[in-house]
């Protein structure tokens, strides 16, 4: 699914963290920025949010602008235009500007930068982890790469359950310490997996309350999946942690596995 799909569907969702504008022309993007959203934007999350523009007509192109590169040039004595409240902007050959005002920036580099736009992350990563919390996939087959059309049920997970998890936690497992932008750099940053203390699998059709800060942590992929290795068994944070060997063994140093799982690797 392509990017500018994402954000098309999940829109409702996204603009909860960041100005969503989807306004479009043939050659340039175009649109307005309301000034009173804007000062919303600004009480719940500071600076810490983007201007997400992306084109409505089908093209798969679109800027994450983080708001402090553009701040300047949102002056309410300069461009403003006072019958509605908001400044219009256009961006042509990767440049932003605000009409009525001689700013110009240059934003290519925030041209498909998803970097800026973890909660897609968030969207990405639900799914995925669905797959991992409800996979139970037991047939003997060996062969892949054919065509099938599968039909399941599966409990819905709320996606901003789990942004407001990495909030409360942050961004680092809560079994190992392991951190994915200090190993991986700016490829690794924005990336966790979120885990239910209580899987959702077992609700059984039926919703309860979940606190953030409770009822969820963020693991590494390694940690998700030993907690979720057994079909039918669900590790607690403190019995993973005390199957690490040691903080050598984790890493791989001076340590020669064995083959106990018949692999005959």
């Amino acid at each position: 699914m392509e990017t500018q799909n994402l954000i098309h569907r999940y829109r409702d969702f996204l603009q909860e963290y960041h100005y969503v504008c989807s306004y479009s022309r043939d050659t340039d993007f175009w649109g307005g920025l309301k000034k009173a959203t804007i000062e919303d934007y600004v009480s719940q999350y500071d600076h810490n949010f983007c201007i997400l523009i992306y084109d409505s007509l089908g093209s798969p192109i679109f800027y994450s602008i983080p708001f402090r590169q553009i701040e300047e040039m949102l002056n309410e004595n300069e461009g403003l235009r006072e019958d509605r409240q908001r400044w219009i902007f256009t961006i042509k050959s990767n440049a932003i500007s605000i009409h009525g005002t001689n700013y110009r920036l240059n934003v290519e580099k925030f041209l498909n930068n998803t970097i800026n736009i973890p909660e897609l992350l968030t969207v990405q990563d639900t799914e995925v982890l669905t797959e991992i919390e409800d996979s139970q996939d037991r047939s003997d087959t060996y062969s892949e790469g054919r065509v099938r059309t599968y039909t399941s049920t599966r409990a819905e997970r709320n996606p901003r359950l789990r942004q407001a998890a990495i909030r409360i936690h942050g961004y680092t497992c809560a079994v190992c310490e392991f951190n994915f932008e200090t190993v991986y750099g700016d490829w690794g940053r924005c990336f966790v997996e979120v885990h239910h203390v209580h899987p959702v699998g077992e609700l059984q059709g039926k919703e309860r309350d979940v606190d953030p800060a409770k009822d969820l942590v963020v693991l590494c992929a390694n940690c998700h999946r030993m907690i979720h290795r057994r079909h039918g068994v669900t590790l607690t944070i403190d019995e993973l942690q005390s199957k690490i060997q040691s903080k050598e063994r984790m890493r791989g140093v001076g340590f020669e596995p064995t083959d106990p799982c018949g692999t005959g690797s």
